[in-house]
């Protein structure tokens, strides 16, 4: 088998050549893109709105976007480390608890029409709450920059989660998945 990865670091290529293959010969590969959806984390993702913290998600791919509600969620990507002066390093990280959750409004609180009409806005309906703003004050999260692009206790999840300082965190790519694990139903 045979394996190798393009120098940006987002694609994978693995294929296993068979026990008849004759030095010479041609060979075939097949690809295929298979789309997942999911919510990725913007360039830009702080917002803090009615005492809350949340994240600005945008959506990728073509996704079922009701079945994100109500769902424990955790975030899985690159985050870009500064190393030194000179050095960069992108560093794959794994938040695979509940740290976000995207809110939907309890059914018993809505009437039939409203449930009928309700239409998925990624832009307002799509943003995790990652934390109150009382809850981020004791946790001893730094003070909020207005001018930073994420909120500090994003970025001292994600130091914490990499062993290295906030400061050296340049840029990040990151998703959202939902941590429950899959299930086996019946027998």
């Amino acid at each position: 088998m045979l394996s190798t990865k393009l120098t940006s670091q987002t694609f994978w290529v693995a294929f296993a050549v068979g026990g008849q293959y004759k030095k010479g010969n041609g060979f075939h590969i097949v690809g295929a893109h298979t789309d997942s959806p999911c919510l990725k984390i913007k360039p830009v993702s702080k917002i803090e709105k009615e005492g809350t913290i949340q994240l600005g998600v945008e959506t990728y791919g073509g996704g079922l976007w009701t079945t994100w509600f109500d769902r424990d969620l955790g975030v899985a990507g690159r985050v870009f480390v500064r190393e030194s002066d000179t050095s960069m390093t992108s560093r794959l990280v794994l938040v695979n608890r509940p740290i976000l959750r995207v809110p939907m409004l309890a059914i018993h609180l809505q009437d039939a029409d409203a449930r009928k009409a309700f239409s998925v806005n990624a832009e307002e309906h799509l943003r995790p709450i990652l934390a109150t703003a009382a809850a981020a004050e004791l946790t001893g999260a730094r003070p909020v920059d207005k001018s930073a692009s994420h909120h500090p206790l994003l970025l001292d999840l994600l130091a914490t989660e990499l062993n290295v300082s906030v400061d050296q965190i340049c840029d990040f790519e990151l998703s959202l998945f939902d941590t429950q694990g899959t299930q086996h139903d019946g027998y």
